[in-house]
C-alpha cells in the first residue's frame, strides 16, 4: 500500500471518530454520540379514544394507531395493521395501511410520528353483559443498522511494535444499541499471515435488541403475516475502507437461533492485504445489516351490554 492511500485512510478514521464515535453520519443530526444509541425502531401506540374505552351497539367508532420512528435512519417500506375484529361482531373486519416514509432521528427530532386511522366501525352483535374485547396492532418494515468498528491491519513479523492489535474489537454503543432494533454486539478479528501481506477473518455477532421479530426483508408482506421459514434471517454486508467487499458466510445471510435472539457469521477478506515489514494501522470496518422487523402491541376495550338484549 502506498503512503498516499495510508494517509487517506488515517484521515477518514479521524473524521469518522470525530463525527460519530465509530458510527457513520452523513445526515443532518448535529447531536452528540448519544444520538447514535438506542435499541428501538418503529414503536406503536393506540390513539386515545380510538377505539373508545366503551363501545355500545350501533354506535360508530374509529381505530387509530400512532407510529413513531425512534430509530436512527428513515423507514419507507412497510405496513401498519390492527387485528382481532370479527365481522360477526363488528360491521367490518380489521385492516392494514401502507406505512409510507417515516424519518428517523438523524433527520427528525426524536423521530417522526404519523397517525393511521380506520373509520366506519360499529358493534353489530348484542351482549347481555359487559365484556372486555382484545385489540392488537402491528407494524412490519424493512430496517437497517450500520456499525463501523475500528479494526487492525498489521504485519505479522516478530518483535514488531504495533499501534493496534487484532482479537476482540470494541464496538461503539454495543451495550446501548446502534439506533436500531438489531445491533452488532461483538466482532473478533483474526489476522493471518499470507506471503507479503495478511488475510483477515472477522467473527461478527448480531443480536435482536428491540423486542420484536426479525424476518427476511425480501419476504415483507402487506398484511404483516410472516411465514415461519422466513423468520430470523438478516443480510449482512461488510467492507474495509478502501478495499473490496468482504465475503460473509453463505450469501451474507445470518440465521438466528430458534429464540431469535442472536446470530453469528464469519466474514473474510477476498484479497490479500499487502503491508510492509513492521507496519500497522487501524482501519474502519463498515458493517451494514438489512432485515425485516415486526413489532406489535395489544390492548382491550369494553363492549357494553345491550339493554334491549336483557
Amino acid at each position: 500500500m502506498n503512503k498516499i492511500k495510508i494517509i487517506a485512510i488515517i484521515i477518514s478514521i479521524f473524521l469518522l471518530a470525530g463525527a460519530t464515535g465509530c458510527q457513520t453520519s452523513t445526515t443532518k443530526n448535529t447531536g452528540t454520540s448519544e444520538s447514535y444509541t438506542g435499541t428501538e425502531g418503529l414503536s406503536l401506540r393506540f390513539i386515545d379514544g380510538m377505539p373508545p374505552q366503551n363501545v355500545w351497539k350501533d354506535t360508530d367508532f374509529e381505530v387509530g394507531v400512532d407510529v413513531q420512528n425512534k430509530g436512527l435512519v428513515g423507514v419507507k417500506d412497510g405496513s401498519v395493521c390492527f387485528g382481532s375484529f370479527s365481522e360477526k361482531v363488528f360491521s367490518k373486519a380489521d385492516g392494514c395501511q401502507t406505512l409510507g416514509e417515516l424519518n428517523g432521528r438523524l433527520d427528525f427530532p426524536e423521530g417522526e410520528i404519523k397517525s393511521y386511522t380506520w373509520d366506519g366501525y360499529k358493534l353489530i352483535q348484542s351482549y347481555k353483559e359487559d365484556s372486555n374485547y382484545p385489540i392488537s396492532a402491528k407494524v412490519c418494515y424493512k430496517g437497517e443498522t450500520r456499525a463501523n468498528p475500528i479494526v487492525c491491519i498489521k504485519s505479522m513479523s516478530y518483535n514488531t511494535k504495533s499501534v493496534c492489535e487484532g482479537g476482540e474489537i470494541n464496538i461503539a454503543n454495543a451495550n446501548n444499541g446502534q439506533g436500531a432494533p438489531v445491533a452488532v454486539t461483538s466482532v473478533y478479528e483474526d489476522i493471518i499471515k499470507k506471503g507479503d501481506g495478511v488475510d483477515l477473518r472477522f467473527t461478527i455477532k448480531v443480536s435482536n435488541v428491540g423486542g420484536g421479530e426479525i424476518f427476511d426483508a425480501d419476504k415483507l408482506k402487506e398484511n404483516c403475516n410472516i411465514d415461519r421459514l422466513d423468520k430470523n434471517k438478516i443480510k449482512i454486508s461488510a467492507a474495509l475502507t478502501g478495499y473490496e467487499e468482504l465475503s460473509c458466510g453463505k450469501e451474507g445471510i445470518i440465521s438466528f437461533g430458534v429464540d431469535g435472539s442472536e446470530g453469528t457469521i464469519l466474514c473474510k477478506t477476498t484479497q490479500t492485504i499487502l503491508i510492509g515489514e513492521g507496519e500497522s494501522y487501524p482501519l474502519p470496518l463498515n458493517i451494514k445489516l438489512n432485515y425485516g422487523y415486526l413489532s406489535s402491541i395489544s390492548s382491550e376495550f369494553t363492549i357494553k351490554k345491550d339493554v334491549e338484549a336483557e
